[in-house]
């Protein structure tokens, strides 16, 4: 995860290496509790993409502007329907090379509308996320399946009137992210990321905001 990642300046995230859009939902507040740093609120929008989930807070600027969900550093990811009050998606993510204190968990409330059509585009990336993971082929068969369009056809089909998700059928005009500020995503070829082999106290190789796909270990020292 990541605090304050890089936005255009029509707050959508800047892209990294090989990211492919997915969907926008509005009107989405949040709650991230962050181990050793305390508890951010806000309100916005968020959006999917192939390698995360960014929560956008444009309630409050001032304190916030942004938190990264990598994918592959996510667990625990549940959807909850309450009897009384919004649906809303938890879970925890782990950091990024040290650059947050610790490990977070975050909540994310559907303030309108229904969830149908972001369950099935975020279960399409995430299951499929995992099990390529495991098989380090992620970057070679889903994301050129996603960019050829095939992913989405499944989707564009499936008209949900309650859920005012937005699928991207075409990817928007979005910067990439300045270097060194880019994705491992494309390039890693090393073990999945393991909970067990993740050390909190660890500097940052990189004392920047670098997202990724998933953790992959500091070198020796």
């Amino acid at each position: 995860m990541a605090l304050n990642p890089p936005l255009s300046p029509d707050g959508s995230p800047l892209r990294v290496a090989n990211e492919l859009f997915v969907l926008k939902r509005n009107n989405i507040e949040f709650e991230i509790k962050i181990d050793g740093m305390g508890k951010l609120t806000g309100k916005g929008h968020l959006v999917l993409t192939t390698a995360r989930i960014v929560l956008i807070n444009t309630g409050s600027p001032a304190k916030w502007t942004a938190f990264d969900i990598p994918l592959g550093l996510m667990s625990a990811d549940k959807f909850e329907q309450p009897i009384f009050g919004a649906n809303y998606m938890r879970g925890t993510v782990q950091p990024m090379y040290g650059l947050i204190p610790g490990p977070a968990k975050y909540k994310f409330w559907f303030m309108n509308g229904g969830c149908a059509k972001f369950l099935r585009a975020y279960h399409a990336v995430v299951d499929r996320l995992r099990a390529e993971m495991a098989r380090h082929t992620y970057t070679q068969t889903f994301v050129p399946k996603f960019a050829s369009g095939n992913f989405q056809e499944q989707f564009v089909a499936f008209a949900d009137a309650n859920d005012p998700s937005v699928l991207y059928v075409s990817q928007p005009p979005v910067a990439s992210q300045p270097q060194p500020m880019q994705s491992f995503l494309g390039g890693y070829t090393g073990p999945a990321y393991d909970p067990a082999a993740f050390a909190p106290s660890e500097p940052s190789p990189i004392p920047v905001y670098q997202p990724c796909l998933v953790y992959t270990s500091p070198s020796p020292r």
